[in-house]
């Protein structure tokens, strides 16, 4: 059975790693090119990680990074910041490069 510490401590190698290794992960998950799938993917096991801490999962500090990290995909969410969700942009936009930075950090924090 995998943990849901399991499951984010997964998508979030997945949002530190390059934007190939991202790439690669939205083809195997069967959503080439939706690269908004990397943040609902992480919103899907980031909304419990209050829950995380009460069960002694993760540390209060860790939880503040990661709704750190689902308050910036908000930030540039919405039609007016499509290009942003692109494959292009996951290599050139400074966004997805502070996306690889905070998840980094996150991961840090879990170990």
């Amino acid at each position: 059975m995998v943990t849901r510490l399991v499951k984010l401590k997964d998508i979030l190698k997945t949002l530190a790693s390059d934007p190939g290794s991202q790439l690669k992960y939205l083809e195997e998950t069967g959503a080439p090119k939706c690269v908004d799938e990397l943040a609902l993917d992480y919103d899907d096991i980031a909304i419990v990680a209050a829950d995380m801490v009460r069960q002694d999962e993760i540390t209060r500090e860790a939880s503040e990074y990661i709704k750190r990290l689902l308050e910036y995909f908000k930030s540039f969410s919405g039609e007016a910041n499509a290009p942003l969700w692109t494959p292009e942009a996951l290599y050139s936009a400074e966004e997805w490069k502070r996306v690889r930075s905070i998840a980094k950090e996150i991961l840090t924090l879990l170990e």
